[in-house]
C-alpha cells in the first residue's frame, strides 16, 4: 500500500498515511478555512438554523475582533437579533440560545483551551445542542485548533472495513489520529478527512465497489465475508453530516 516509509525524512510511514496517498488522486482536497472555532462555531448553528450560507458568513463578519476572532460580546449581545433576521422562525430560539453558549464559551477562552486540551475542548463543545460528535471534531480540525481526522460517517465505513478497531465514532476516530504523524499532524489530518469521506461516498459504499477500488489488495474486508461496519453502532452508520463540514469556508 504505497510507500512505507517517507522520501523526505525516512521514517516509517503509518497505514493511515498509506491509504490517503493511494486513494488522494481520485479525490478533491479543498483549502482549509481560516476562520477559528468560535467563529465556525457561529456559522454551524446559522447554517442549521437555515441561514443562507452568503448571509450566515457576511453577518458573522461583523462579529470579529479586528485580529479576526470572534467577538463574545458582540454575539452574546446581539445573537437574537441576528438570528431573527436570518434564520426561519421555527429555529430562531435554539439557534439564538446555542449562539449565546457560543459566546460563553468563545469569552471562556475555547480557542486556547482546545490547543492545549482536546479532551477539554470535546467536553465543552459536548454541551452545544445539534452538535454530534464528528461535527464537533470536524470544526476543531477545520479551525487549526486539533490535529483530528474527525471522519464523517461514510469516512467510518471506510476505516472500519479497512482493518481498524472499534465499534464507536470515539474508538475508530482516536485509532486513526493515533497514526497521524509528528511534524505536520494536521496537513495530514485534513487530508485525510476529506480522501477517506469521498472514497466512502463514492467507492466505499453500504454495497462497496471493491472490484474498482485502489486500496482493496490491503483491505481487511474486500467485499469477502462479514462486513466489519455492521458492528459500527447504528447512530454512526446512518447519521448524515449536519449542515457545517466545511462552513468555515
Amino acid at each position: 500500500m504505497a510507500d512505507l516509509y517517507s522520501k523526505v525524512t525516512l521514517r516509517p510511514r503509518s497505514k493511515l498515511e498509506r491509504l490517503v496517498d493511494l486513494l488522494e488522486p481520485s479525490c478533491d482536497v479543498p483549502g482549509r478555512p481560516k476562520n477559528g472555532l468560535c467563529t465556525q462555531l457561529a456559522l454551524y448553528f446559522l447554517l442549521w438554523g437555515e441561514a443562507p450560507p452568503h448571509a450566515a458568513a457576511e453577518a458573522v463578519k461583523t462579529l470579529r475582533t479586528p485580529d479576526g476572532q470572534l467577538d463574545p460580546a458582540e454575539l452574546g449581545g446581539g445573537a437574537r437579533a441576528l438570528v431573527e433576521s436570518l434564520c426561519s422562525a421555527a429555529r430562531v430560539d435554539e439557534v439564538a440560545g446555542a449562539l449565546q453558549a457560543v459566546a460563553r464559551l468563545a469569552a471562556e477562552g475555547l480557542e486556547t483551551v482546545a490547543r492545549r486540551d482536546p479532551e477539554e475542548a470535546r467536553r465543552r463543545l459536548a454541551s452545544l445542542p445539534r452538535l454530534p460528535a464528528d461535527q464537533a471534531d470536524f470544526l476543531l480540525l477545520a479551525s487549526g485548533c486539533v490535529s483530528t481526522v474527525a471522519p464523517s460517517p461514510a469516512a467510518l465505513r471506510v476505516v472500519s472495513r479497512v482493518g481498524y478497531p472499534g465499534t464507536s465514532y470515539a474508538a475508530l476516530a482516536r485509532a486513526i489520529d493515533a497514526e497521524l504523524p509528528e511534524g505536520d499532524p494536521h496537513e495530514v489530518a485534513w487530508r485525510a478527512h476529506h480522501v477517506l469521506k469521498q472514497h466512502g461516498l463514492r467507492t466505499c459504499k453500504e454495497s462497496p465497489a471493491c472490484s474498482t477500488c485502489r486500496a482493496e489488495p490491503a483491505c481487511s474486508y474486500a467485499g469477502k465475508g462479514d462486513d466489519p461496519f455492521v458492528r459500527v453502532s447504528a447512530i454512526n452508520r446512518n447519521g448524515s453530516a449536519p449542515p457545517g463540514d466545511g462552513a468555515g469556508g
